[in-house]
């Protein structure tokens, strides 16, 4: 009992494996830009952030005089209200 007709011919899995690696090469270089690109956008944004955070703390400066105070050592302890 045979059901595969024998003038049929399919990949072999030789065949399929080798295509599979050509598309996993190509897959790979071309992460690697897309990856240096998402690398950089972070650290724009990171940059735009810390400038921000130097004007608002310029004008925090500016307008009272003196820098925000800082949490005291025993502020989470009870009573230190």
């Amino acid at each position: 009992m045979r059901f595969v007709n024998p003038n049929q011919r399919g990949f072999s899995l030789v065949e399929l494996s080798i295509v599979l690696l050509i598309i996993g090469l190509l897959v790979g270089t071309a992460a690697a830009p897309l990856s240096s690109s998402f690398k950089h956008a972070r650290y724009k944004r990171t940059a735009n952030q810390l400038a921000h955070i130097r004007e608002v703390l310029l004008g925090y400066v500016i307008s009272t005089g003196r820098m925000p105070c800082p949490v005291p050592l025993n502020a989470n302890q009870p009573g230190s209200e």
